[in-house]
């Protein structure tokens, strides 16, 4: 699931795995191993890093909707 968003996220940025890797700080094998679905549970920190550098959303990895205030 989180390599799922991930790769979506690359996707939709439309980076490689080392542009990845030089926005986020990652190494490039941790980011081919985990987008290879390889790593079973990459740490927080990594994952954090890899979204945040990507502009995504931490909620939107573990499926929180976030509610729209009513006027």
């Amino acid at each position: 699931m989180t390599s799922d968003y991930l790769k979506a996220l690359k996707l939709k940025k439309n980076l490689t795995n080392q542009e990845l890797s030089d926005l986020s700080g990652v190494p490039v094998g941790t980011i081919n191993r985990i987008m290879a679905n390889q790593t079973d549970n990459p740490s927080f920190q990594t994952v954090c890093d890899m979204v945040m550098a990507m502009d995504g959303s931490l909620d939107e990895l573990v499926g929180i909707q976030q509610e729209i205030p009513q006027a």
